[in-house]
């Protein structure tokens, strides 16, 4: 590998690089690497340049007791030895030239993994996964209310549904709000992003509603939060509507309200002033003529 290819991905890694600049006494004597872009008569002077350079490091420091060993050889290095190392050291014109981005054709994109460097797979952004909980509650009356659910924020969801019915339609709670339904997805996790994710999520939630519409079928289908709209009644080429406003999806069989969730009613009071004008004229009972 390039040293300073490895250097930036140690670098990267946060690991912190050891360079040595000096030759230990008694050190072995290094073994210089054949360099590809030299000649074979270039890396023979090379060779033997480093090892003059070490021969002379080693005379440098060696200890005065050591001077009755046997010395190596002396090796003359040339004007071109000096060269040709200072150069091999140096950030040569054909790493520079390797670095440079050649000029391809438009229509032609390599993005293959083996020309990406560590910082670009790292910062790389992870894919966006689908995840959503819904929860529901089908009321005698024809009213179903579909929530966008935040269970990790720990918030009394339910308790604000049941003033809300309450206050609206008082009758249905003679029996108790009913246990709530619920859909998960993804209903196997995996780190994997599938492509089709949003159609096979749509698809699971509207089976499971048409075998809920079989028993009873909704008068008005109250679908609150971003999310739940868009699973349940966003269709292609439809924008989300403004809260309080009614569509007709025509893949369900009742009008839809779009409200705030419940998390963000409680997270935000001024939210509820959408409810009562948009589900109040569903199910108010008109007063009889003649009474006060």
């Amino acid at each position: 590998m390039n040293e300073l290819n490895r250097m930036q991905y140690l670098d990267a890694m946060g690991i912190e690089m050891f360079v040595p600049r000096k030759i230990l006494p008694a050190a072995k004597m290094s073994t210089a690497c054949a360099v590809s872009c030299l000649s074979q008569a270039q890396d023979s002077a090379l060779t033997g340049g480093m090892q003059a350079l070490a021969v002379s490091a080693q005379a440098q420091l060696a200890p005065p007791h050591a001077t009755g060993m046997a010395e190596a050889p002396e090796i003359a290095s040339s004007a071109a030895t000096l060269e040709i190392v200072t150069d091999w050291l140096a950030p040569s014109k054909a790493a520079n030239a390797k670095h440079e981005t050649p000029v391809q054709d438009s229509t032609v994109q390599d993005n293959t993994p083996a020309e990406r460097t560590l910082q670009q797979v790292v910062s790389q952004k992870k894919p966006q996964l689908l995840r959503f909980n819904l929860g529901l509650w089908q009321l005698a009356n024809g009213a179903l209310f579909i929530d966008t659910r935040e269970p990790r924020a720990a918030l009394p969801t339910t308790t604000l549904l049941r003033n809300i019915i309450a206050a609206i339609m008082p009758a249905m709670l003679a029996e108790g709000l009913p246990k709530a339904d619920t859909i998960n997805w993804p209903l196997l996790e995996s780190p994997i992003a599938n492509p089709n994710e949003l159609a096979q999520a749509r698809e699971m939630t509207h089976a499971f509603l048409a075998s809920r519409f079989e028993k009873t079928s909704p008068k008005l289908m109250i679908v609150m939060g971003e999310q739940a709209f868009d699973i349940v009644a966003a269709s292609q080429g439809m924008t989300t509507p403004k809260y309080g406003e009614s569509v007709s999806p025509t893949h369900l069989p009742s009008p839809v309200v779009y409200l705030p969730s419940l998390t963000q009613l409680l997270n935000e009071p001024l939210l509820k002033r959408f409810v009562w004008p948009a589900i109040a004229p569903y199910f108010l009972e008109s007063k009889p003529k003649g009474r006060q």
